[in-house]
């Protein structure tokens, strides 16, 4: 009798220990997979988008492990401490800061072509409105689209009067926009794609000091309305094998895949972009809608060289786009060495769009 008792608890350690194992090999290949470029890599991306789900499945062994086998709940406890940066990229928590004075405002909004140019019950072009009332000195618009009479009231009229120069780029067919309180004196498309890419706009806050703002909206997934149904419904129902082995799935993974490596590219024509600008007595902000989660290359790529606003200072997931499964935060702020972020938020009120703004304050010197 003695034996059969010892060999139940053996048996529950040898269970959890291969499925914490499992588990933690599989979050450290997922978190590993940022350092891999997407172009030598391809697949490696939709190990990276099961993150989320696979930091699930290692705290759950942990649970488990306390209550089966006690002894082996470190092997899930070191999984998720050695990942414990990309968990923070996802999730991050902070200790909250109002900004101190002498911050500028910075705003970035995938307009989704401003709603269809939808007005208020007072008349007013609901998205235009809510971006003067973000009270932002410096605001990023993805998607704006072009032409009508929506476009030239805002641009030629509306804005203008409320104090902000606006200027736009095209990249190749996705109309990027800036409006700034500050002069807006150059801009030039830094990269385009198949209807995506980035446009980079000089700002001038003091003779001879210059802040470059890169407005990004990098390669899109391309998932139709259905197929984003069918993502949703291939993430819920993890069970089902046939679910996941379909023809639909593959080629919704294979969508996914592919434009991982598209954005990894127009990652790499932004940084070089930098890199040849220089910062002799220039600053960089970067934002847009990147298409991409926290955990990801083209995410890393830009943490490498500056800072992520929302990583810094914000709290949770911090989802900003708001149709079917997609439960990530892929609209990005980072900003230079030379800024300090405060405050870095995701307002889940404005819903115009199928993407929320995300807005935080940035203060010079602050590092």
């Amino acid at each position: 009798m003695a034996k059969q008792a010892d060999k139940k608890p053996s048996f529950f350690a040898g269970i959890m220990s291969f499925l914490s194992w499992c588990a933690v090999l599989l979050l450290w290949a997922s978190a590993a997979g940022i350092y891999l470029h997407p172009a030598l890599f391809k697949w490696v991306q939709l190990l990276e988008l099961a993150f989320p789900l696979l930091l699930g499945f290692v705290l759950l062994c942990f649970v488990l492990s306390l209550l089966l086998a006690p002894r082996r709940a470190w092997i899930a406890f070191v999984g998720i401490v050695a990942c414990i940066g990309s968990v923070r990229d996802y999730c991050p928590v902070n200790l909250t800061s109002p900004p101190p004075k002498g911050c500028i405002k910075v705003l970035t909004y995938n307009v989704m072509g401003f709603a269809g140019w939808e007005k208020d019950a007072d008349g007013h072009y609901v998205i235009p409105a809510y971006l003067v009332d973000s009270r932002a000195d410096i605001i990023c618009c993805q998607e704006v689209g072009s032409g009508g009479s929506g476009y030239d009231d805002v641009f030629g009229k509306f804005m203008p009067s409320k104090g902000y120069y606006a200027d736009t780029v095209n990249a190749n067919g996705n109309i990027l926009c800036c409006f700034s309180r500050l002069k807006i004196t150059r801009k030039q498309v830094v990269c385009s794609g198949s209807g995506n890419g980035c446009g980079a706009f000089w700002l001038l806050s003091a003779p001879g000091d210059t802040i470059v703002v890169l407005n990004a909206h990098l390669e899109s997934n391309h998932l139709s309305s259905e197929e984003r149904s069918h993502y949703q419904n291939l993430i819920k129902e993890t069970d089902s094998l046939e679910n996941a082995l379909s023809g639909r799935s593959k080629q919704i993974l294979a969508k996914l895949a592919d434009a991982a490596v598209k954005r990894a590219r127009q990652a790499d024509e932004m940084i070089e972009f930098i890199d040849s600008v220089g910062r002799d007595g220039k600053t960089f902000i970067v934002c847009g809608d990147f298409n991409d989660t926290p955990i990801s290359y083209a995410h890393h790529l830009f943490c490498s060289r500056m800072t992520d606003a929302y990583r810094a200072t914000a709290n949770g997931i911090g989802r900003t786009f708001n149709r079917n499964a997609m439960y990530v935060r892929i609209d990005h702020i980072f900003c230079s060495e030379e800024w300090k972020p405060y405050a870095c938020t995701v307002d889940r009120a404005a819903v115009a769009s199928d993407h929320y703004p995300v807005s935080c304050y940035l203060k010079r010197g602050g590092k």
